[in-house]
């Protein structure tokens, strides 16, 4: 089985936070538990569970999970490592040519087939030697030299060819005239024989003609003759001026095609009937209208990028956390510069021109491009973040912790927007409609905007911010930035619950967290910008 060429599509630093990344995922046969897990290979972390459901029915992990081992989100189990690393040593490499490019192929037995850009293997060689594989990276670097040599090898080739293929072309344009040139001779000399016999009424069209007798005056003349003396070549060459609709006038040399007509016994056996000047009139016309009509060959516009509609919102201060959760405390006070935040999460239309564009490496499966984007990690919104900013020109980025909040609160300073208790129709979660069954996620415009004008900040779809994750606001930020720690992190902050929480969850000052690398199928995000 083959993936065709390996794309990566690596996350360009949007806001400055974020380190850029490659990401493949490997499928390895476990050797404990003997089943098919997806591991997520990264040049920023340690090999991992791809996703979440097999990272949480791995037994080892369970195990790890009844000591209270936080961080049990960010490893892989040991039976899994061996696995993938028993994999990698039995990878097969070599150089091989995909219509006319030259890859590195990597053949790793039970996973799918990879084929690499020269560039793309040093990068996973430079991957597999930070994780202390320098065998495996060897081979890699390897292989990747083996095809720049067979490019280099092409291109010379194609070089040394070139004299040849131009002296051919020399050749086959000399044997080409030398070919047509007797015929041509031969039409020539019938035609001038042709005309010495024409009729006295032809020739004197021929001399008024010469004379600048005008070419009605010509054609006039011509119809008198009969059409069994006029013989011609198999193309005739009009160089009288025929009038034709608009600007178009045939005044230089044309070469019309003959037109068919009964065989007459005067004329030459290989010699077609001569082509009336009504019919050189009705062919100039037909040239007219061709060079005239609009090309129907034009590529189609592309479509334009989906941007989520933004709204500005003005800068202040607000009150941010609570104590009704102990994440949420310390109450602290926080200043909001002006910024720009969607009017709505990021629907699945934008996400797949992210996708058919090959700058976000996830489709999303969802019919109704109104819908909400969901299953996408941290990673994958830095990835649509990067795209969007390169193809708008502008500088896109995740809300912070503290940004979210204060445009969730519309505000007020009641526990929800609305007031301090749940009410139906305005929040889509586990039981906020009077149902325990809330709906998987409803249209991003579905549920009633908060005083700021903005969609679901609460509820149906939990989002993406910029920070890491810590486990309150003790020396947290206060100017509203976001707040992230020196190194890279693994754990981020996600905002506004779901539809599968209930409406403590919902709550504008809630937080939870999530290891950015793993999709989720609650998960979407939602974009805003500086002012």
């Amino acid at each position: 089985m083959e993936n065709g060429e390996n794309e990566q599509a690596p996350a360009r630093g949007a806001g400055g936070n974020v380190t850029p990344m490659t990401t493949e995922s490997h499928i390895v046969m476990c050797g404990q538990c003997r089943r098919t897990i997806v591991v997520a290979v990264s040049n920023l972390h340690q090999p991992c569970f791809r996703n979440v459901e097999e990272q949480a029915d791995c037994p080892e992990i369970l195990q790890r999970r009844g000591t209270g081992e936080e961080a049990l989100l960010t490893m892989m189990c040991e039976a899994l490592a061996g696995s993938l690393a028993e994999n990698l040593e039995r990878a097969a490499f070599e150089a091989v040519d995909r219509e006319g490019v030259w890859r590195v192929a990597c053949r790793i037995p039970g996973d799918v087939n990879r084929y690499y850009s020269p560039r793309q293997a040093r990068e996973q060689a430079d991957i597999w030697e930070r994780r202390g594989r320098t065998r495996l990276a060897s081979r890699f670097r390897g292989v990747a030299d083996e095809a720049d040599r067979r490019v280099f090898r092409s291109r010379r080739r194609v070089r040394g060819l070139a004299p040849i293929l131009a002296l051919s072309v020399v050749v086959a344009g000399a044997a080409w005239f030398m070919f047509t040139r007797r015929p041509i001779e031969v039409a020539m000399q019938s035609r001038t024989a042709s005309a010495e016999q024409l009729p006295a009424a032809e020739q004197s069209a021929h001399a008024a003609a010469e004379t600048g007798s005008s070419a009605a005056q010509t054609r006039s003349l011509l119809a008198a003759a009969p059409s069994s003396s006029q013989v011609v070549p198999e193309q005739v060459v009009v160089s009288e001026q025929v009038a034709v609709p608009e600007q178009v006038a045939v005044s230089q040399q044309v070469v019309l095609p003959a037109v068919a007509a009964p065989p007459s016994s005067e004329a030459a056996p290989s010699m077609p009937p001569a082509i009336s000047a009504r019919s050189a009139k009705e062919l100039a016309s037909a040239a007219s209208a061709a060079i005239g009509a609009p090309s129907t060959s034009e590529a189609a516009p592309p479509e334009p990028v989906a941007e989520p509609e933004m709204l500005s919102l003005p800068g202040g201060k607000f009150t941010m956390g609570s104590n009704l959760d102990p994440s949420e405390a310390p109450i602290h006070t926080v200043s909001i510069k002006p910024f720009a935040i969607s009017k709505s999460t990021v629907t699945v239309r934008a996400w797949n021109q992210c996708a058919a564009a090959k700058a976000c490496s996830y489709l999303s499966a969802d019919e109704d491009g109104d819908a909400p984007v969901t299953n996408v990690s941290f990673n994958d919104a830095q990835q649509f973040i990067a795209w969007l900013s390169q193809a708008t020109q502008k500088k896109f980025r995740l809300p912070s912790e503290a940004e979210w909040e204060y445009a969730a609160h519309g505000g007020t300073r009641t526990k929800y927007w609305w007031g301090d208790d749940i009410q139906p129709g305005m929040v889509n979660c586990k039981g906020c409609n009077g149902d325990q069954n809330a709906r998987q996620t409803v249209k991003v415009e579905d549920i009633k905007p908060n005083p700021f004008g903005l969609y679901n900040m609460g509820g149906g779809v939990a989002q993406w911010v910029s920070d890491c994750w810590h486990k309150n606001y003790q020396g947290a930020v206060a100017d509203g930035s976001a707040w992230v720690d020196a190194d890279y992190c693994l754990l981020h902050v996600i905002r506004s619950g779901a539809w599968r929480n209930d409406p403590k969850s919902v709550r504008p000052a809630s937080r939870d967290y999530y290891d950015g690398r793993i999709r989720y199928p609650t998960h979407g995000f939602r974009i805003s910008r500086s002012l």
